[in-house]
């Protein structure tokens, strides 16, 4: 399977972004927050995602953007499993992470997984 996360499975629309954030569905599995929508893509790609880590939870730039590198890094090793679900439907995905204690892949590896898992029962 294709592990890498080219600029089309990038969330970057902001009205996409905004009616994810009003409209879609969501979960906690701490330390992460799943919402998704199934929507319709300007593009063929099954989905698309978005990752953030919140300024007041990682006063450092450096430290917000090493927890979305991990998150990317993480969701790319699980993404497999989100295709294999999905089915010809569209879908935008954002996750949000929650806490303020850095974990490193390893321990976010996991997570990532349970999350994915908690939303295919979901969906």
């Amino acid at each position: 399977m294709d592990k890498r996360f080219p600029k089309s499975e990038h969330l970057c629309s902001k009205p996409l972004f905004a009616d994810l954030m009003e409209n879609g569905s969501g979960f906690t599995a701490f330390p992460l927050r799943l919402v998704w929508k199934e929507v319709k893509l300007s593009h063929e790609g099954p989905y698309q995602i978005a990752f953030s880590v919140s300024k007041r939870r990682f006063k450092r730039a450096v430290d917000r953007n090493r927890m979305k590198r991990v998150l990317r890094e993480a969701w790319r090793h699980q993404k497999s499993e989100v295709i294999r679900e999905i089915d010809g439907v569209q879908y935008a995905f954002l996750i949000v992470y929650v806490s303020s204690e850095m974990l490193d892949f390893n321990e976010l590896l996991p997570v990532m997984e349970k999350a994915i898992d908690k939303w295919k029962s979901k969906k």
